[in-house]
């Protein structure tokens, strides 16, 4: 049984259902697919894994008629409303790349599919791997030969990263704290993916995703969702975003600092950078994801919502390489040039390999939660400075202007003076 979010098989060895995954969205064109192997159960949304379960046995047979729209259980009817196209029905494990290959065009030749058993296509009811005998037939309103209205097809993920496997930090002294993680010198790289849950805090603000740091002077790297610091031989810096995040929504965040710059990156943009140099100051803190670091802190800055995909390097990623893994785990961890930790939260292992920087859960934390809103759409801002009669300006300055909404100020670092309609600045 496959559905929009999970699928089910029953084999000799019992009942096996993959974790549900995020929400789909209305109106929305998407691609499907469950694939069983002998071992894993496996459920794949626009060619993404989303989830998977351990499954073992033969697959359970029965006399029911397949019936693709509805479900006709004894105790009560689930019926699909929409459109359905592009069916296949396999009696092989097909691969990721065989799944992504033919996800948004149609089998060649399908009767020479190895493995195939039904094809169908809506243009009639004929099951196009060839053999008759599964042939379709309309029941109730169902009709064929319709024009699906919203049938662009975007190949995104609901996260990032999958959706059932985040560090949930509800309050404030929930976070998840994973050692003196230092990165030393003058090249360094965090990263996070996060979704907030509840409006800024009067006095917490954002919260921090990922802190080194209690206070301005020992800033190893601290990174929250509007922007970032850190603290070098030559005192202490920040980057900020130059547009409001939203509630309920996931986002890619990454600080870079290379030596000279300390940039700022929010879904593989960048948002802002600021001059800077000397080598990183080093501190005795615990490294917190979800919060800043406790001891001795005056003020304790909680994140409240989801994060994972945490990763810290001590290089500088480039931005071609934040966007290729921004929405997507790491591949072959052990082996990442630079890489120190990294965090995905369907257990507290650093998934880098050094044990010295395993995590752990303090105050409400919790792991292997459901991020609800995992959708990811790498857009760069929903609100924006206008351009009016400034844009050669901001093209002038854009290394060292940053306008932060949330704190309703602008910095600008040279003696310069324009105007935005009647306002001043």
């Amino acid at each position: 049984m496959l559905r929009p979010n999970h699928a089910y098989i029953t084999t000799s060895n019992g009942f096996f259902g993959t974790p549900d995954v995020c929400d789909l969205e209305l109106n929305k064109t998407y691609h499907v697919a469950m694939v069983y192997n002998g071992t894993t159960l496996k459920f794949y949304r626009n060619g993404f894994l989303m989830s998977q379960i351990n499954a073992t046995g033969n697959l359970f047979q029965n006399n029911l008629n397949t019936q693709i729209g509805h479900y006709a259980a004894t105790v009560w009817n689930t019926q699909f409303l929409g459109y359905i196209n592009e069916v296949r029905i396999w009696n092989v494990a097909r691969t990721q790349s065989q799944i992504q290959t033919y996800m948004n065009t149609s089998l060649p030749s399908p009767p020479t599919q190895t493995g195939l058993q039904a094809y169908y296509t809506f243009d009639n009811l004929l099951n196009k791997q060839g053999n008759a005998s599964w042939n379709g037939t309309l029941n109730g309103a169902a009709s064929i030969n319709n024009t699906n209205t919203s049938c662009n097809f975007i190949a995104d993920s609901c996260e990032s990263t999958s959706c059932y496997t985040w560090l949930k930090t509800p309050t404030t002294g929930a976070y998840a704290g994973v050692g003196d993680l230092d990165v030393a010198g003058n090249k360094l790289t965090v990263e996070a993916n996060f979704n907030r849950v509840s409006p800024v805090n009067a006095v917490g603000g954002y919260g921090f995703l990922v802190s080194k740091h209690t206070n301005p002077s020992n800033v190893n790297y601290a990174l929250w969702p509007g922007g970032c610091a850190i603290t070098t031989v030559n005192g202490e810096v920040f980057a900020y975003e130059n547009c409001a995040f939203e509630l309920n929504k996931t986002y890619h965040v990454a600080m870079v600092y290379d030596g000279a710059t300390l940039k700022y990156y929010r879904n593989g943009f960048l948002h802002s950078q600021t001059p800077v140099t000397g080598n990183l100051i080093l501190n005795d803190l615990i490294t917190s994801i979800g919060q800043n670091s406790v001891t001795g802190a005056p003020v304790i800055y909680p994140f409240i919502g989801n994060i994972n995909e945490v990763r810290i390097w001590n290089v500088a990623r480039t931005q071609s390489q934040l966007q290729t893994y921004m929405n997507t785990s790491l591949p072959s961890p052990t082996t990442q040039t630079g890489l120190l930790g990294y965090y995905v939260f369907d257990n507290l292992l650093n998934k880098q390999g050094n044990a010295a920087y395993n995590g752990t859960l303090l105050g409400g934390a919790s792991i292997n939660n459901t991020n609800l809103s995992c959708n990811f759409i790498a857009d760069s801002c929903n609100f924006v400075i206008p351009p009016g009669g400034i844009s050669n300006i901001i093209n002038d300055y854009t290394p060292v202007l940053a306008f932060n909404p949330c704190e309703n100020k602008i910095t600008v670092e040279d003696a310069i003076k324009f105007n935005i309609g009647d306002t001043v600045l």
